[in-house]
């Protein structure tokens, strides 16, 4: 994947009229910059991935957030046309787990309100695994106001990783519509 087609893409996008819109996962930001692809876009979609170095703080915390902003901006992307994918997927440190948040909250029992992460599989101690519970998703949207971004997304459910449904007071996409 060459990032100059993906520049010309965009820009070509521009000429037509339309609305550039490009997705870069968190830690892509230096390809991005080496790119120009964030001065090029309308709308920068950030995934918020998990980084695989020890010294990042977790991915569903406000410091590892305020990172990916950081870092994006430096890339050249306007604050104004970032946003920030909020994924439904379990993680260690850095591995993705094949299960997401409904999972958490109804098989492992994970709080909905608590701080996004799991410490125990059926009474047995793990290693922990975190996730984007209510009150962390919530803490982006505050933090999505405090740097003028664009907005926030929930990443879409696909097989293994699902909310629960809308109405569901334990559902993510309830308690971020109330932010609202």
């Amino acid at each position: 994947h060459d990032p100059k087609h993906a520049k010309e893409i965009l820009e070509v996008t521009k000429e037509a009229g339309k609305e550039a819109v490009l997705w870069f996962s968190a830690e892509d930001w230096q390809k991005i910059k080496e790119a120009g692809l964030g001065e090029v876009a309308d709308v920068n979609l950030v995934n918020l991935w998990p980084s695989c170095d020890e010294s990042y703080p977790k991915f569903n915390t406000n410091q590892f957030v305020e990172k990916v902003i950081n870092n994006a901006t430096s890339a050249g992307v306007d604050p104004g046309s970032l946003v920030i994918e909020i994924p439904l997927f379990v993680a260690d440190s850095c591995e993705v787990d094949d299960f997401g948040y409904s999972d958490a909250i109804l098989d492992y029992g994970a709080l909905p309100t608590g701080n996004g992460s799991i410490l125990y599989d059926h009474g047995y101690r793990i290693h922990p695994l975190h996730f984007f519970s209510q009150t962390r998703a919530d803490e982006k949207v505050d933090l999505a106001r405090e740097y003028g971004l664009h907005g926030i997304m929930l990443h879409g459910g696909d097989g293994w990783t699902q909310d629960l449904y809308p109405w569901d007071d334990n559902s993510l996409i309830n308690a971020l519509s109330k932010k609202f």
